[in-house]
């Protein structure tokens, strides 16, 4: 298992939850045990090797590959939860070991906590964080959906999609070989895209275009709260709109400080 620091533990929040998921610091304090486990169920049931077609060795690799990874990812994760739970402190912000430490107890914690509960369910209770946010993420920190139906609306997301390296195939960027090579490389949490450009076998660049066709593939990500009944059409177009204005003053005021002289 990959030492535990806070980029191993972004590196296994991806296999988990998605790339496209958008990570920090904020995001491990809220991880639930639960929404792990349940992401892991999902996945688990489209990467385990019995799920494929008998008698497809290269497919069957390939999910042999992403099973393990998906396995050491959640075993990662659930560690870091477990220390987390004994109230040791968030990791290294980018290397070194992860030698837990307590926390130290707020002064006031009744006003630290942002996190409120509703029977099973996590919602955010406080000002939405300053910075550009994704959709689902917007909506978590806005207090409309809790945190359970956002890990579940990622995981759905990304059951909607093919894999990176099917797009390549079907492109003839990639051929058995090839594929072969790169479900062979070795790697704690190496996505399938980082293999390959090691090897040489695809560019920066093609990983970057195979990435954004593979996201355009997926239904959007507000389809899935009006599927659970948590939100109308209606609203999802409302808080589209006020989640856009909210991203353009946070970039607006991130130019206007950099353009301030001292």
């Amino acid at each position: 298992m990959a030492p535990m620091t806070e980029a191993s533990l972004f590196d296994a929040c991806r296999v988990l939850f998605g790339p496209e998921l958008t990570l920090s610091r904020e995001f491990l304090c809220y991880l639930q045990p639960s929404g792990a486990k349940s992401a892991y169920r999902t996945r688990a049931k489209q990467t385990h090797p019995d799920s494929v077609t008998v008698g497809d060795p290269l497919s069957q690799k390939r999910q042999n590959v992403l099973f393990n990874d998906l396995t050491n990812a959640y075993k990662l994760i659930h560690s870091f939860l477990e220390q987390r739970e004994k109230g040791y402190g968030l990791p290294p912000k980018r290397t070194g070991a992860y030698h837990p430490q307590p926390r130290k107890s707020p002064q006031n914690p009744s006003s630290s906590s942002k996190g409120t509960r509703s029977g099973a369910e996590t919602f955010y209770s406080g000002d939405v964080p300053p910075r550009k946010l994704e959709f689902g993420i917007y909506l978590y920190y806005r207090g409309l959906i809790p945190y359970q139906a956002l890990i579940a609306a990622l995981v759905w997301q990304r059951g909607q999609r093919p894999s990176i390296g099917e797009i390549a195939c079907r492109w003839g960027w990639l051929d058995e070989t090839s594929m072969r090579l790169i479900l062979g490389a070795k790697g704690p949490f190496s996505r399938f895209g980082q293999r390959a450009i090691r090897l040489g076998l695809l560019t920066p660049f093609q990983v970057q275009t195979l990435l954004r066709y593979q996201q355009n593939l997926h239904k959007r990500i507000g389809q899935y709260f009006v599927e659970s009944a948590l939100l109308t059409d209606e609203q999802i177009e409302a808080f589209a709109e006020e989640m856009k204005t909210h991203n353009l003053k946070v970039a607006s005021g991130q130019k206007g400080r950099c353009g301030n002289t001292p």
